[in-house]
């Protein structure tokens, strides 16, 4: 109990198990009895400064040192920006990243902060790069602005092991055709879908040192205005509402299991961006967040918690091309809108893979930032939808 010192757990004695009703008058065919009622437990923590106190079903076996405070703050190190892309090989954890030296970086930094060179650009140049401290003049000798701004059209996220280029089909329609099933259908193949396994990104967050800051057991916080005060109930944070209480009582638990059973909800989001205020190019990157964080905390920029998960891709700039092959018509904006919506829901069925599909149903085990062996059971907790999905 000495980890639960600071919150002033407080015992409560179990709930007395409801009497036996009398025996019912004998019949026929008599049923029979009834089990009895499994006595439950209500384990309380001693109200705070404010009256704020925790009702649990049992006390967790981790909580993090940011929950004793009205402010919280995230006491692990602060994780590096590329962290939200998952484990790899990362060039460089450097700022300068993913340029070989300070010298590039802001060189680069200096040509691309604006679209039309001014005086005052000249200005920053010499006070924003040859003035610089850290500046090397001998670093320019094999300078190549073409080959450094390939750097930045290739990052070294997508070396890593983790993320995947897959392609997936959309299938193509038409109101004057039919066909006997959708296989049958005409399809279009849409190329550069990178992705991370949804269980690969979940295991990843909990080996993470951050994720000592997970709450791996949800409780009701409760305040009273005063000991004669009815308790009201407080609403704030995943782990405490009333959706992911009854998540946690419906994992099946295996009967020989010594190891620790946690509900993991996931929040997912996507956002399409336009990139530039010229032009049309766009981002539609997938984030995936781990509802155990304190949204407090998940705010915060340096804690990194907004995981990449998926980058959708647009429909290709053939598919007018494909359309008017297939059918001898363009395609009308209200199919380009429809197929756009079958795009989203066949990268979904790429990333609903088997072994996430195993994990939902049985868990993962997975070895946590602690060395500590638990069982994951991930679980959709909300999915906001950006609007080419909708």
């Amino acid at each position: 109990m000495g980890q639960y010192s600071q919150l002033n757990l407080a015992s409560r004695p179990m709930r007395q198990r409801m009497p036996t009703p009398p025996p019912a008058p004998p019949s026929r065919s008599p049923s029979p009895p009834p089990p009895p009622p499994v006595p439950s437990t209500t384990r309380l923590t001693q109200p705070d400064e404010f009256g704020v106190y925790r009702e649990y079903t049992d006390w967790p076996t981790h909580i993090p040192k940011s929950a004793h405070s009205t402010n919280p703050q995230s006491t692990t190190e602060h994780r590096p920006p590329h962290s939200v892309f998952g484990p790899g090989q990362h060039s460089s954890s450097h700022i300068w990243a993913p340029f070989a030296n300070t010298m590039t970086f802001h060189l680069l930094k200096w040509f691309y902060n604006s679209d039309k060179k001014t005086l005052e650009d000249l200005d920053r140049l010499v006070y924003d790069v040859l003035l610089q401290p850290d500046f090397s003049v001998h670093e320019c000798e094999d300078f190549s602005a073409a080959r450094e701004a390939r750097r930045l059209d290739k990052p070294d996220i997508f070396n890593s092991d983790v993320w995947k280029q897959d392609s997936v089909e959309i299938s193509l329609s038409q109101k004057e055709f039919s066909w006997n099933t959708e296989a049958e259908a005409p399809v279009v193949k849409v190329e550069g879908v990178w992705h991370r396994s949804l269980t690969e990104v979940i295991t990843s967050a909990f080996q993470d040192s951050s994720a000592s800051e997970f709450h791996l057991k949800g409780y009701k916080e409760m305040w009273k205005a005063s000991e004669d005060s009815p308790a009201e109930r407080i609403y704030g944070e995943v782990y405490t509402s009333p959706a992911y209480l009854e998540m946690e009582e419906k994992p099946t638990i295996p009967p020989d299991s010594t190891i620790e059973n946690i509900v993991v909800p996931i929040l997912l989001y996507t956002d399409s961006t336009h990139l530039a205020n010229f032009g049309d190019a766009s981002f539609w990157p997938g984030y995936l967040f781990v509802g155990l964080l304190s949204k407090l905390l998940a705010a915060m920029p340096d804690v990194h918690a907004a995981h990449h998960f998926v980058y959708m891709p647009e429909l290709p700039d053939t598919i007018q091309d494909v359309y008017q092959a297939e059918f001898g018509e363009p395609a009308p904006d209200t199919l380009l809108t429809h197929l756009k919506h079958e795009l989203a829901q066949a990268v979904w069925r790429l990333l609903l893979d088997d072994e996430f599909k195993d994990a939902y149903r049985h868990g993962v085990i997975v070895q946590c930032w602690d060395g500590i062996f638990q069982r994951l059971f991930p679980r959709f907790f909300a999915y906001s939808a950006d609007y080419p999905e909708k």
